[in-house]
């Protein structure tokens, strides 16, 4: 099904995804939503309680964690305890997000954000308000950015993955997770901004989309204001031959999550009570 906006929009279409379980509205051209906002979504532990995504798009990842929370039905981690903060400049992105939302049945859970993160006074806002920041960032390279249009070069591309690691951070509390998943070639980008920030046990997992080739994507995550070793997991792998590899069949299908966090290690409890609520 494909569909514009009165407002001059680009052609959109109307998608089952994830699974066939959300309906997602986006461009039928230029970005959208792929393998990596599952696997973001899989990505954030089931404690979560306060989350903020930072260039959430058209609400793949927020949706997707929503659904996967609902999915478990435990009392003391669904979806009752989770409050996501979706946040979108673009603003026809940020109109799909608000009505990928709404058509979901997500509002209650998911609040939609037209801001750059960027801004001081936005972050001033969000400062410190959540236990766990996760998102996608553009990680192709802006050099090689085709297009024309400097707001859709900037959802895909961006010159530094380091301003994105510095407002992931300043959202979160004290011990608070940062969760990111980027292209591979742009991993030493994120660690030097980890680096230069009081961050610790930095954890990432390579993703392969087979056997033997070389990875094409790293999720990674790492905690604020403690120290801690870092970890490299071992591989996710996507595919074996034509189809999804058993872990990845789990991911996709059955709402299964990806343990990020160090062999041994527990997820920090965060001090919510010290949490100002951003909804």
């Amino acid at each position: 099904m494909t569909e514009t906006f009165p407002t001059s929009s680009p052609p959109l279409t109307h998608d089952r995804w994830y699974d066939g379980s959300l309906t997602l509205w986006q461009p039928e051209a230029g970005f959208r939503a792929t393998t990596d906002a599952v696997l973001l979504a899989a990505s954030i532990p089931d404690g979560t309680r306060h989350a903020i995504e930072l260039g959430a798009g058209g609400g793949a990842a927020s949706l997707a964690l929503a659904m996967r929370f609902k999915a478990m039905r435990l009392p003391s981690i669904g979806l009752e305890g989770l409050t996501i903060t979706a946040v979108e400049r673009d603003p026809l992105m940020a109109e799909l997000l608000h009505r990928n939302i709404a058509e979901n049945g997500f509002a209650d859970s998911i609040r939609a954000v037209e801001a750059d993160i960027f801004d001081p006074s936005m972050a001033k806002a969000w400062q410190g308000r959540h236990d766990l920041a996760f998102c996608n960032p553009p990680y192709n390279d802006a050099a090689s950015s085709q297009s024309g249009d400097a707001r859709r070069r900037g959802a895909v591309a961006a010159d530094d993955l380091g301003g994105w690691v510095d407002a992931a951070l300043g959202c979160l509390a004290a011990r608070g997770r940062i969760v990111m998943i980027s292209r591979s070639d742009r991993l030493d980008e994120i660690l030097a901004a980890l680096s230069r920030a009081d961050t610790g046990e930095v954890v990432i997992r390579p993703v392969h989309g087979q056997v033997g080739n070389p990875a094409i994507r790293v999720l990674m995550t790492a905690r604020k204001g403690i120290s801690g070793p870092m970890t490299l997991l071992p591989p996710l792998v996507l595919r074996q031959g034509d189809g999804l590899t058993p872990e990845m069949e789990r991911i996709s299908h059955q709402r299964a999550a990806i343990d990020l966090l160090a062999p041994g290690r527990k997820q920090g409890a965060v001090r919510l009570e010290n949490i100002r609520h951003s909804r």
